[in-house]
């Protein structure tokens, strides 16, 4: 049996908090949404990752030029005591959906969901309306519907390359 997705978003600590801060008004500066920052690891491979995407996709000059920034306003603040890694791209086209509100962000883009059945799990492919409460919305095969959310074992983007 695959194991349940829980869409809720981790509560950030004081230190997530602070970075956050620092990091997404200068993602918002170059036209582009932080989707998600990860602080990890311990002591000297302690690592800062910054996941940024937008709507034509982001480009590597884009990551570099946030890296750049960042790693300054980080130096400045100070809010890493230790050495760090700083990591900055791309979700990748075919990114997993971690968080229930990831399914509004990227309404309008095509995804893979494997759902629970009553005999058994089954995949669907189509495009993501958006979310209302516990359920999302859907449009396969030219019809909308909702799914609830508990129903949805895993669910990733799927890469639409012209």
């Amino acid at each position: 049996m695959a194991k349940q997705q829980n869409w809720q978003e981790p509560i950030p600590s004081e230190l997530e908090l602070r970075l956050q801060r620092i990091v997404e008004p200068i993602v918002r500066s170059e036209g582009l949404q932080l989707l998600e920052l990860e602080l990890g690891g311990e002591a000297a491979g302690r690592a800062l990752r910054i996941y940024v995407d937008g709507p034509d996709g982001v480009s590597l000059g884009e990551c570099e030029s946030i890296s750049r920034q960042v790693g300054d306003a980080l130096d400045v603040e100070d809010v890493i005591a230790q050495r760090y890694r700083l990591e900055v791209s791309s979700p990748g086209l075919d990114r997993k959906l971690k968080y229930a509100r990831e399914f509004e962000l990227f309404a309008g883009r095509k995804a893979k969901l494997l759902l629970r059945g009553e005999e058994k799990n089954y995949y669907v492919l189509c495009y993501l309306k958006g979310r209302q409460q516990d359920e999302i919305i859907i449009q396969e095969d030219g019809a909308t519907r909702s799914i609830a959310l508990d129903n949805i074992i895993r669910a990733q983007l799927e890469p639409e390359l012209d």
